[in-house]
């Protein structure tokens, strides 16, 4: 008897262990029916965008691949901006003149803020420049765009 009782109380040990063991919808399917599976979130990458050379928030007209700062008039101070987008690692960005040259009595600031540049000065020749301006960001990537600026005579008064 004592046998019989020892394996009855093993078969029913089995059961109970077997049991909770199972997933809450294999011992209640109606508890199955009420829960949601909750997707995995996605982990979000930042994915770096390539530097580039913003000319379309200053409103600069391009085309066939030059874009064209505001004009001046000869000796009429002149601030031009150039701004980036893009890039990656630390600011500020840095610019330069690396084809052609600026108009006569202009230059351009290294950076201005994080990611723009002037071009700044008074004129003072009548003369349209092509010139390519780089900018380059913290780990060394660069952009480049090719640009005319003209200057016009004096400004009537």
């Amino acid at each position: 008897m004592k046998e019989r009782l020892a394996a009855v109380v093993m078969a029913l040990s089995l059961l109970f262990v077997f049991a909770l063991a199972q997933p809450a919808s294999a011992q209640n399917p109606a508890q199955a029916r009420l829960r949601t599976p909750t997707p995995a979130r996605p982990t979000a990458t930042a994915t770096p965008q390539p530097l580039f050379i913003d000319t379309a928030s200053e409103g600069y007209p391009c085309g066939n691949g030059v874009c064209s700062f505001p004009s001046g008039n000869v000796s009429t101070f002149y601030t031009g901006v150039i701004t980036s987008g893009g890039g990656q690692g630390p600011t500020p960005y840095t610019w330069s003149v690396v084809g052609g040259s600026l108009p006569a009595g202009l230059s351009l600031t290294p950076s201005y803020g994080v990611y723009s540049a002037y071009v700044v000065g008074t004129p003072s020749t009548l003369q349209t420049s092509t010139f390519t301006l780089q900018v380059e960001d913290g780990v060394g990537h660069t952009a480049r765009q090719a640009f005319t600026l003209t200057i016009n005579p004096i400004a009537p008064v």
